[in-house]
């Protein structure tokens, strides 16, 4: 078998990897978007979990990276959420970034509506872009791989160390969602108040 007929099997080995990656890309993103972006929203909407479905749809970002870290069947989660170079990378990260925005702005909307106060929407900005959007991601993670690298030292099975890393995961992620409610459940008023604060200072110093 010369060079060139060994290149060329080489190369075609490459693209029906890369080939392979990109379909089980398009697959995790489907299922991701079908599962937790559709069907579950819907089912907290007819089950009128409405507190919890204001908390969860800017959230749609850390459930993304829950699934990125587990991998899911076959992969098809692996690239859903990572922070790369790689097309199909930044397509599906920026892509579940702008799903994440709009939970956030839709919410800001209603609320500013309902309430008839932009300062009403604009208090609650500054509780979910930080709490939600900002801040948690990278915590998740980071207690996740912190977690999995302490699973090792005990000599726990891959099985076993995923399930547990990824149950600290979820329980940190849980727990984000729950400081969101209390604040915005019991603090919201407090908020609107600096925010109208806020807003006076530069007419107080008059610039």
């Amino acid at each position: 078998m010369n060079l060139k007929t060994t290149n060329k099997k080489n190369t075609k080995k490459v693209e029906g990897e890369t080939f392979t990656r990109y379909l089980k890309d398009i697959v995790g993103f489907i299922s991701f978007f079908v599962i937790f972006v559709v069907t579950i929203p819907l089912l907290l909407y007819k089950d009128r979990r409405y507190n919890f479905l204001e908390v969860y749809l800017p959230n749609v970002d850390l459930v993304a990276n829950l699934l990125t870290w587990i991998r899911g069947p076959s992969d098809i989660w692996s690239n859903l959420y990572r922070q790369g170079d790689d097309v199909s990378e930044i397509t599906t990260q920026t892509l579940i970034n702008y799903m994440a925005l709009l939970g956030v702005t839709f919410i800001i909307a209603k609320e500013t509506k309902r309430e008839n106060s932009v300062f009403a929407g604009w208090s609650m900005a500054f509780v979910m872009l930080l709490a939600t959007y900002l801040v948690p991601g990278n915590i998740v993670t980071w207690f996740m791989n912190k977690t999995n690298m302490y699973a090792k030292t005990l000599n726990l099975n891959w099985l076993s160390r995923n399930l547990f890393s990824f149950s600290v995961g979820l329980f940190v992620t849980l727990c984000f969602l729950s400081f969101e409610i209390i604040i915005l459940g019991h603090y919201r008023k407090h908020i609107k108040t600096f925010a109208q604060l806020l807003y006076k200072i530069p007419k107080k110093l008059k610039l």
